[in-house]
């Protein structure tokens, strides 16, 4: 997305002030040889996608409803031991609200992925 298009990206970024996500994203790109761009076309904002509005402020939730297009979704936790109790908020709960997120204003594109890892 970063390398070939203009679209610009945001991320939903659980305890935004206690952490740095551009620095872990840098990281884990570096790893993997990835370069980006332009870093003044990601976003980063505070919610929680397991929540109701993926834990967004109401003004975060009316402007990415009818701002953003596609949303591409990887925060699935796959744990083999974990009885389903415990990852369904997480797993099932996250995934409706996304889909509701992409219901609502115009309709979104979803790209959906469920991996032990994104980035190993």
């Amino acid at each position: 997305l970063n390398q070939n298009t203009e679209a610009e990206i945001y991320c939903i970024v659980r305890n935004l002030d206690k952490r740095n996500p551009k620095k872990i994203l840098k990281d884990k790109f570096s790893k993997q040889k990835i370069t980006i761009r332009d870093w003044n076309r990601i976003h980063f904002i505070e919610g929680d996608i397991s929540k109701p509005e993926l834990g967004l402020s109401n003004p975060d939730w009316e402007f990415l409803t009818g701002k953003v297009d596609s949303v591409f979704h990887f925060a699935a936790e796959v744990n083999l031991i974990l009885p389903f109790e415990k990852l369904k908020k997480v797993n099932i709960d996250s995934t409706k609200e996304i889909l509701r997120f992409c219901l609502t204003k115009s309709k979104k594109y979803l790209h959906y992925a469920s991996t032990l890892s994104v980035f190993v």
